[in-house]
């Protein structure tokens, strides 16, 4: 062994520039490099082999904490032999959460029902009460029964019907002797004379509504039409004038808050003499194209770009072209538009 020690110092003399001290602790220092990774690697495995031992170990005491549980690891149970294994006390049914219910072997199902009969202000007062709670077997409440703390029967008090209708007649008498000599006292001369007025009411005269041209009729003529208010009114000047005027009494059903009854008796009295407002869709603004209910501002935007870059419109097709607005609302438009 000491042979070799020698031999390799004179390797790392020769062929480095070590000194004799220099050399010795390479000699030491190279088999601690190598060992320290693999007796790491060595000391974790030790370390989760331990913690893996003792979560079995929890796991293993969690299990065999009963009776009931190591059986239950031998071989599988069936739910009679487990119910009659469990250890129930006394106990009160007003007072208990799903888990202890579940700890006596109540099912899920059921003691979510009781908690929840108890929480919609249930009471048990008498044992059979719990045989009340809808879908509560007949057999599970037999087994429950001699650990319930109520009583078998509670006793209800009885309605006393002669509590509430005593009558005292000679307290009724006295009062009504009273009245009698009140009565007798009475100044037969004098004469009551009543300040009532009788009122005269008006006969109601029906409105008279003249007819009026749409177009031009403001919130005060529109409010006189029966189902027409003061916010209908100002949403049927407001469409009239951003398109520009009515072509078509029809027009006035796009006012989202105008009910069938109002449309028909507007029908009644409005009617159309003046003539609407067209655009020239070669000339108009942004702002003028986006007020009008049937382009708004995304069309506008679109109709005056594609006019930039191919002209002015001359028919119809040309809009389609741009395909910024919808057929159905292209329709509507023809008549307002000028080119």
């Amino acid at each position: 062994m000491k042979n070799i020690i020698i031999e390799i110092l004179e390797l790392i003399k020769n062929n480095t520039n070590f000194t004799q001290k220099e050399a010795y602790g390479m000699i030491i220092l190279i088999p601690i490099i190598i060992i320290a990774p693999f007796s790491i690697m060595f000391w974790e495995k030790m370390q989760n082999a331990d913690e893996v031992n003792k979560e079995l170990i929890a796991l293993q005491i969690q299990k065999a904490d009963s009776l009931l549980a190591i059986l239950e690891l031998q071989q599988p149970l069936d739910r009679k032999t487990k119910l009659a294994m469990l250890k129930i006390k006394p106990f009160d049914p007003n007072k208990l959460s799903i888990k202890e219910w579940q700890a006596m072997g109540v099912k899920s199902y059921l003691a979510k029902k009781i908690v929840n009969a108890i929480s919609k202000k249930f009471v048990f007062r008498q044992k059979n009460d719990l045989a009340k709670i809808w879908g509560f077997p007949k057999e599970e409440y037999e087994r429950l029964e001699p650990f319930i703390n109520l009583p078998d029967t509670v006793k209800r008090k009885k309605y006393n019907k002669n509590k509430y209708a005593s009558y005292n007649e000679n307290k009724y008498n006295r009062k009504h002797e009273n009245y009698k000599k009140y009565d007798k006292n009475k100044d037969s001369t004098t004469n009551y004379t009543s300040n009532y007025q009788k009122k005269e009411y008006k006969k109601y005269v029906p409105k008279i509504i003249e007819k009026f041209d749409i177009n031009t009729a403001d919130t005060a003529t529109l409010t006189q039409i029966r189902g027409i208010g003061g916010k209908t009114a100002i949403w049927i000047t407001n469409i009239r004038d951003n398109m520009g005027g009515f072509h078509s009494l029809d027009q006035t059903r796009e006012v989202p808050i105008l009910s069938d009854d109002a449309f028909k008796e507007l029908q009644k009295y409005a009617l159309i003499t003046s003539p609407i407002k067209k655009i020239n869709i070669n000339t108009a603004d942004y702002e003028t194209l986006k007020k009008h209910p049937y382009i708004k501002w995304k069309a506008a935007s679109i109709l005056l770009k594609y006019k930039k870059q191919h002209g002015n419109y001359k028919t119809i097709e040309g809009i389609k072209k741009t395909r910024a607005i919808k057929e159905e609302n292209l329709t509507k438009l023809i008549p307002y538009l000028e080119f």
